[in-house]
């Protein structure tokens, strides 16, 4: 189940399929079973002695936080919510009172359960006990750099992480890494002439700015969309401690990267936290899956252990289409091809059961050869009008009494096979016997012609005569090729209402589509210009030899693809 989850790997799953797979991925059946045995044996261990300040907090931070907008006022989620932070308190046993990353992180599983909340009541104690699962397991499972609980170890993890998203910064854009570097120049007063000491100052100063971000997972500085798409990223590694490393560093890189265009008049780490707060949650989803399946893919397959085909296509605003589908088409197959390969796999069955049985024949005659050769004791002859008694069945010898078992399955399996067989000619002249005169189903009347009717054969002496239904079958030939045309114009509707639009729609599609032809023949010209140095006349390229038509070509698609990828970068800084 899990590896069939990891083909969605760079897409957001849909809202039941992620509600399912997050409670899949983060099953723990202790915490489930802990809590339920605190609930029936002591209900007050399941909430906190700080439970009316975590209640009041939740309010203070759904009125408040633009975050949790979705769910101001929701009366099911607001207790879910209160629910599942009072048992978590409850189980750290802890005098200090929660931190705002652990109310925030609360929210993507809430949201995950709306459809399963009532807006005025309060929610069943299954989703609950769900909720307190998935949201323990969560915690549980956070790494280091995630935690701020202040000890070395953590903080060890939180510098390896912020190395880790500088490392991706140069692999992904330099310029912003120069960005941050600007930003996180040292004061003028503080001497540092030391290479190494430069470097800590940029990690603690860069890992001011990143902290609140990773730390509630980009609660709050994304839109929701985005943030549950990286949250589905991250749960298929949940219990991989190397992805999420690279899955979170990759992303917080990504945001830096998205919003260089913004972060380049920063002069200080709190800006630039203000910047990605700000204008963070205006990115999309597709900008992630587009620098996702350009840098790290791969790496994310290879930690996950999958194969490097995608099974779903992701949008690449550079590239044409033509690669949403790489499998070959089946050829179109007729009635007449179906069924002769029916008929083939007939045969083949029929030879299977005959070869079978000639290997049954076979077998037997060698034993009765060697039973007359005297390869085995005679057979103990018995009259058949008189039973045998005790005395002479327990006088046999266990050969004699092997023998006959075996003899005697051989004859039930026989009289068996001669039952079924005269069963099934049986049911074969019942359903011709009932064929319906009247109007057949659509299901009839396909398989009608799909599948050849029964021969008519001879049973008890009395020949089967086929009925006439020349004028039946016209009619329902005539009736199934309405329905299926009908079906195939509103699938041909359908489709070209998908492909091209419809209304306002198809107009603004229709001029994008005008814009990307002229920005094609744009960018052809320039690269004319740059690999020819001048434009190129009507028979020109294909006056060149063949193999310098296959250099010149390539490197036209290669300055193209410069071209396309350079504006696609321009439209998003915009």
């Amino acid at each position: 189940m899990k590896v069939k989850l990891k083909a969605m790997l760079n897409h957001p799953l849909p809202y039941r399929l992620r509600t399912l797979a997050w409670r899949y991925f983060l099953e723990d059946t202790t915490v489930r079973q802990d809590y339920l045995h605190k609930l029936r044996t002591d209900s007050r261990e399941v909430v906190s002695p700080m439970n009316a300040e975590i209640s009041e907090k939740c309010q203070q931070i759904i009125d408040c936080q633009p975050a949790f907008q979705e769910i101001k006022g929701h009366k099911g989620a607001f207790y879910l919510m209160t629910s599942v932070l009072s048992y978590y308190h409850a189980c750290k046993r802890s005098r200090s009172t929660l931190t705002d990353n652990e109310y925030f992180l609360t929210l993507p599983f809430i949201l995950t359960s709306m459809q399963s909340l009532s807006m005025k009541e309060q929610p069943s104690s299954k989703l609950v006990v769900s909720l307190v699962e998935e949201y323990v397991s969560f915690m549980g499972l956070r790494p280091g750099f995630m935690d701020d609980s202040g000890t070395d170890e953590d903080k060890e993890s939180l510098q390896e992480f912020v190395s880790k998203v500088i490392e991706n910064l140069k692999h992904v854009d330099k310029k912003s890494l120069e960005i941050i570097r600007e930003a996180c120049q040292p004061p003028e007063d503080m001497i540092i002439t030391t290479k190494e000491g430069k470097r800590k100052h940029l990690l603690e100063d860069f890992s001011a700015v990143i902290c609140p971000v990773i730390r509630c997972m980009f609660v709050g500085f994304l839109n929701v969309e985005s943030m549950l798409y990286i949250w589905d990223q991250y749960m298929m590694g949940v219990h991989n401690c190397q992805y999420k490393m690279e899955c979170l560093s990759a992303y917080v890189a990504i945001v830096i990267k998205l919003l260089s265009h913004h972060l380049k008049d920063c002069q200080s780490s709190t800006a630039m936290q203000r910047v990605i707060q700000t204008q963070g949650p205006k990115l999309q989803t597709h900008q992630f899956q587009y620098q996702i399946k350009k840098y790290f893919v791969d790496k994310f397959k290879k930690l996950l252990k999958e194969k490097d085909e995608d099974v779903f296509p992701v949008l690449d605003p550079t590239q044409a289409w033509s690669h949403w589908n790489r499998e070959v088409i089946p050829d179109r197959t007729t009635s007449v091809d179906r069924r002769r390969a029916r008929d083939l796999r007939l045969a083949d069955r029929q030879r299977v059961l005959e070869e079978e049985r000639e290997q049954w024949e076979k077998i037997i005659a060698e034993e009765e050869s060697k039973r007359k050769t005297g390869g085995y004791l005679p057979y103990l002859q018995l009259d058949s009008s008189k039973p045998a008694s005790r005395s002479q069945h327990n006088n046999e010898s266990p050969l004699n009494q092997l023998e006959n078992e075996r003899r005697d399955r051989i004859e039930t399996e026989r009289k068996l096979q001669a039952e079924i067989n005269m069963l099934r000619e049986e049911l074969r002249a019942a359903r011709r016997e009932q064929r319906p005169l009247t109007t057949l189903s659509l299901e009839t009347v396909v398989s009608r012609y799909i599948m050849p009717a029964p021969a008519n054969t001879p049973q008890d002496g009395i020949v089967q005569y086929p009925i006439p239904i020349h004028s039946i079958v016209d009619d329902e030939a005539e009736e199934v090729k309405n329905i299926l045309t009908e079906m195939i114009k509103k699938v041909h509707i359908s489709t070209h209402k998908v492909a091209h639009g419809a209304g306002r729609a198809r107009s603004n599609l229709d001029k994008e589509t005008l814009r990307f032809i002229n920005l094609h023949k744009e960018h052809l010209k320039k690269a004319e210009m740059k690999v020819f140095g001048h434009y190129l006349g009507s028979n020109e390229f294909d006056s060149l030899p063949s193999s310098q038509k296959e250099i010149k070509s390539a490197e036209l698609m290669t300055v193209i693809q410069e071209l396309i990828e350079e504006d696609h970068e321009r439209q998003e800084r915009r």
